[in-house]
């Protein structure tokens, strides 16, 4: 993507507002894993009251924290300009929906729903908040989704507000299907992926990186099979680990997805209650065991029937007793390579090689066979 001139293509005023001028934003990237919901919406569908509630219980679960921020603002009052609040106005002059700062959003309205159990310096602090109004200025170079996505990108994907890993791969996602078109069947395009990585500066390798584990958690998150985001690495390791990404999970590197049998595979390895994987450690040692062990091994371990760890030391002492005949095999081959005829010793000496091949013929081939 040729980011020439992008700069022009917005500008960010100063502006004060109230918080219950503000709307939450439904599609909001810290709540894409949360929403699965990667679309646009009217203002009219954003004004709506059922719409705000349910992006504020989104806003305000546990995950993101938000009654620590509340906490927070209460005991020293709203302090703006450490991280800027980005808005856009849907109006003419109000609403506005936030770009940036929907947890904060959350927070200054929760407390001004309760004001009279505020201090008035914190009530003060938060009845006008400073934040920064987005104006598109519409080009043919750069739409106005395009541009937001640089702009969110240089704050929360290489700046210094990163989301989440999970949050970062479903919004490269998004913006993969805009550019390659929303009415398009999905594949992976590496020229496609080369523009998104420009916008977010990231390689095509780990745009498509993103895709895949963005794809898969919603190839799991439909099939209702308990994902949540506490899994992505997981995923990513189950995607990316080429001894099985294809051969045992199956995935697609077209579309970036599983089979229906690699679901059910990862879905038996490390959804179900008790699972065989529950992290990166267990995770590289079922790896160990399907590149070492037989068929029977990886079934048993897959489902649950053998432990993990159990069957990786079995696997190991295996591979020792091989080796160590396979050594053993090799002092055979060179002592069974000596001949007398070669030799123009004392026949002292020739005795003592008769000797030597006479006990590896009694002593080492029965360890070699067994």
């Amino acid at each position: 993507m040729n980011l020439d001139g992008l700069t022009k293509a917005y500008t960010l005023s100063p502006l004060k507002v109230s918080p219950d001028k503000l709307l939450l934003d439904p599609r909001n990237p810290r709540l894409i894993t949360e929403s699965a919901q990667d679309r646009s919406y009217t203002p009219h569908e954003i004004l709506s009251a059922d719409m705000q509630s349910y992006v504020r219980e989104l806003v305000c679960s546990r995950e993101h924290d938000v009654k620590r921020l509340i906490s927070s603002i209460k005991e020293m009052g709203f302090v703006g300009g450490l991280h800027e609040m980005i808005v856009k106005d849907l109006g003419s002059g109000g609403p506005y929906l936030v770009i940036e700062g929907n947890r904060r959003t959350a927070a200054l309205q929760y407390l001004l729903g309760g004001r009279d159990q505020l201090r008035p310096d914190v009530l003060n602090s938060i009845q006008l908040i400073d934040v920064k109004e987005f104006v598109y200025h519409g080009n043919t170079e750069h739409t106005e989704d395009t541009v937001i996505d640089v702009l969110l990108g240089s704050i929360h994907i290489d700046g210094p507000k990163e989301w989440g890993a999970l949050e970062r791969a479903h919004y490269v996602h998004r913006a993969y299907i805009r550019t390659l078109g929303e009415d398009e069947p999905f594949h992976y395009d590496v020229d496609v992926a080369r523009e998104v990585g420009s916008t977010f500066k990231m390689s095509p390798k780990a745009v498509r990186k993103s895709l895949t584990v963005c794809r898969v958690y919603e190839q799991l998150n439909r099939a209702k099979v308990g994902i949540d985001p506490r899994h992505f690495t997981l995923i990513d390791l189950a995607t990316k680990t080429r001894s099985v990404a294809k051969p045992y999970f199956e995935l697609d590197a077209d579309t970036c997805e599983l089979s229906n049998r690699g679901l059910e595979r990862f879905t038996e390895l490390v959804l179900r209650p008790n699972p065989t994987i529950h992290n990166p450690k267990l995770f590289d040692l079922f790896v160990e065991v399907y590149e070492n062990g037989t068929q029977l091994e990886i079934e048993q371990v897959a489902e649950g029937e053998r432990a993990l760890q159990d069957t990786c030391v079995a696997i190991r002492r295996r591979q020792e007793r091989r080796a160590f005949r396979e050594d053993l095999e090799a002092v055979k081959d060179q002592i069974g390579a000596l001949y007398i005829d070669d030799f123009r010793g004392t026949a002292a000496e020739k005795a003592l090689i008769l000797r030597i091949k006479a006990l590896v013929e009694k002593r080492l081939l029965p360890l070699i066979q067994t």
